[in-house]
């Protein structure tokens, strides 16, 4: 519900959560995760002392998931295995940064099925750009969802992932003027497309790009994931 936020534990590169002068002795980058508020009366509950968490995809820090993500957390050798998943979900529904529902026990089985499924999502992003819009070229957005968009590994995740292309699909896309430099997008995306990339091009790894079309550099972009659908569901 928040940004600012990551999925799950992001342990210090350096220490790997022992604690250095680079993480203040914290031995992680970020106060809390969305992990660790969901496992913490998990963990009390169950006497364990941690837990592994498996979502169906994750969004950047700066960005909000304001839909049900199906996910499973995994509690590591718990000692106490009985436990009250109802009054479970209302303890963690008490943050203010993440809410679930529906809980229930589950199988190893539904772990790979989140992480193989293929679902794609509708997203409302903001974006500021340098220059003024140019109300004509915003026609041209549509042609996003005639042709498949190519995108390279982004260059900010290239550190940690393979350099390579891909061809994912805007299933639907549609805009509203906010400003003279500001406009919302609302874009359905195939699983897998990075929309960041999509809106400012990424220095040409990613064609064609907003960016591109309305020939007009990004200066800001503020994303948050609107729904997640299901698998042969319509977009109306």
């Amino acid at each position: 519900l928040v940004r600012g936020i990551p999925q799950t534990k992001w342990l210090c590169p350096r220490c790997r959560g022992k604690g250095c002068k680079y993480c203040k002795n914290k031995g992680k980058l970020y106060p809390t995760s969305v992990q660790e508020i969901i496992e913490t009366p998990f963990l009390k509950a169950t006497k364990s002392k941690r837990s592994s968490f498996h979502g169906h995809g994750r969004e950047d820090i700066d960005a909000r998931c304001l839909d049900y993500r199906p996910f499973v957390i995994e509690i590591i050798k718990p000692i106490k295995r009985k436990i009250d998943l109802k009054k479970i979900e209302k303890e963690i529904n008490k943050s203010k940064k993440v809410r679930v529902r529906s809980l229930k026990f589950t199988t190893k089985d539904t772990i790979n099925k989140l992480k193989f499924a293929k679902i794609d999502k509708t997203y409302l992003v903001i974006v500021e750009f340098e220059k003024k819009l140019n109300r004509k070229r915003l026609k041209e957005i549509k042609n996003l969802t005639k042709e498949p968009i190519l995108q390279k590994t982004p260059l900010r995740v290239l550190h940690r992932r393979a350099d390579k292309f891909r061809k994912r699909s805007v299933k639907k896309i549609s805009w509203k003027i906010l400003g003279k430099k500001k406009l919302q997008l609302k874009i359905t995306g195939e699983t897998g497309l990075y929309i960041k990339e999509l809106i400012t091009g990424d220095e040409g790894r990613t064609k064609p790009s907003i960016t591109e079309l309305l020939d007009n550099e990004v200066k800001g972009i503020s994303l948050d994931v609107i729904k997640i659908h299901t698998k042969g569901e319509k977009y109306g």
